[in-house]
């Protein structure tokens, strides 16, 4: 038991590969352990067969997240856009002929119309706002028991531009865009704990999907252009090598 609790650092989170041993249900999120194949074998007997399960229940309760930080489920987080419609879920990619088919997706994908105002989920504190690979032009947020991902932006709003980094639930934070590698303008939102990628979705009210939102519009969110020169110069014609928003926004 004791080389079982050992083993549970080597356990591994995988969405997609198959439980080693059928006998032990558990949901397919859940850690897949290399160690559970040394474990004894179904014939060993009684005594053996509960040695087995007992072990195994210890290495995948060892190696199952702690939901401890993430947010209460009481109050529904905001939704980031509106209307809030999912076209591509958290998980394994299946989209057919796609370049990123077979892929795992850490977020889900919210279609908007460029401008559309990008709204901060809940209060927190900006921790990041500048281009970041695939993402484009990629704000990450501190909330409560959790960092949001807001990926394919197109403008930062002025206040956090301007380094005020305190945002309100309901807050616009940015508008959408189609910076980086994307399909079609929508917002990329992402929640990490712990710094690992969580499903954002059963957080998220999602109850107004096809609701649209009353104001969209290229400055909807007060997000404009910033003017020429200025460091939050990020919109979707920056450069790709574009500096951080500020010190203090892309550090803290």
């Amino acid at each position: 038991m004791a080389a079982a609790g050992r083993d549970a650092s080597r356990c591994r989170v995988d969405a997609a590969a198959p439980m080693p041993h059928p006998a032990v249900m558990v949901h397919p999120r859940l850690a897949v352990c290399p160690a559970l194949r040394r474990l004894p074998p179904r014939g060993a007997g009684a005594v053996g067969q509960a040695v087995r399960v007992m072990a195994a229940i210890v290495l995948l309760t060892a190696a199952a997240p702690s939901r401890a930080a993430e947010p209460a489920r009481g109050t529904p987080l905001l939704a980031p856009v509106t209307p809030a419609c999912i076209s591509s879920p958290f998980g394994p990619r299946v989209l057919p002929n796609r370049p990123l088919a077979g892929t795992f997706h850490p977020g889900i994908d919210l279609p908007a119309p460029v401008g559309a105002p990008v709204r901060a989920v809940a209060a927190g504190r900006v921790i990041r706002a500048q281009r970041h690979g695939p993402g484009g032009l990629e704000m990450l947020v501190q909330h409560d028991g959790f960092v949001g991902v807001y990926s394919h932006l197109g403008h930062v709003a002025p206040p956090i531009a301007e380094g005020r980094l305190a945002v309100t639930a309901g807050q616009p934070i940015a508008t959408v865009g189609r910076s980086g590698v994307t399909y079609g303008a929508h917002l990329y939102f992402g929640m990490l704990v712990g710094g690992k990628p969580v499903d954002p979705a059963p957080w998220l009210d999602l109850t107004h999907c096809g609701v649209p939102e009353a104001d969209a519009g290229d400055h909807a969110a007060g997000a404009v252009p910033p003017p020429a020169g200025s460091t939050a110069a990020f919109g979707p014609d920056a450069p790709k090598a574009a500096a951080p928003l500020s010190k203090s926004v892309a550090g803290r």
